[in-house]
């Protein structure tokens, strides 16, 4: 089975169906190096793949850890009522931090992790309304 960057070396630029993407996508079997890892520990800050009321996975910030367990707030690029502040990551881009809060379980946050938000100053600042929001629930 060959890694991510063997099977990226060897597609044509041509229209894939949907089997094909599926297929290819499961016959990468290991990583390639400098690839991410599960880290050590999880912070704040650091950028989650959930899965939510949907089967696509969205991007998800960490607000809070709290023993062994980790509080997210979903990140989107649609502008809608449930948006907090607009955000502005290096990684994932312009877009909204969202008002729903959310909490899974330390080792699951680990299993997720997609790597890190990279704008700390968004972070408090969303961290701080969603206190006012939630009126210190956190």
């Amino acid at each position: 089975m060959p890694s991510k960057s063997e099977l990226v070396k060897t597609l044509e630029v041509k229209n894939y169906g949907y089997k094909e993407v599926k297929h290819l996508i499961e016959s990468v079997t290991q990583l390639d190096e400098g690839d991410i890892n599960m880290p050590s520990k999880i912070i704040i800050g650091d950028v989650l793949k959930i899965y939510s009321c949907t089967r696509y996975p969205r991007p998800a910030v960490v607000i809070a850890v709290r023993k062994n367990f980790v509080f997210y707030a979903t990140l989107s690029t649609t502008e809608d009522a449930y948006n907090l502040i607009e955000g502005d990551s290096r990684f994932f881009g312009n877009g909204y931090i969202n008002k729903q809060v959310s909490v899974c379980t330390l080792e699951f946050a680990k299993e997720n992790f997609i790597g890190v938000y990279g704008n700390n100053k968004k972070i408090k600042e969303a961290k701080k309304e969603l206190k006012k929001f939630y009126k210190g629930i956190l």
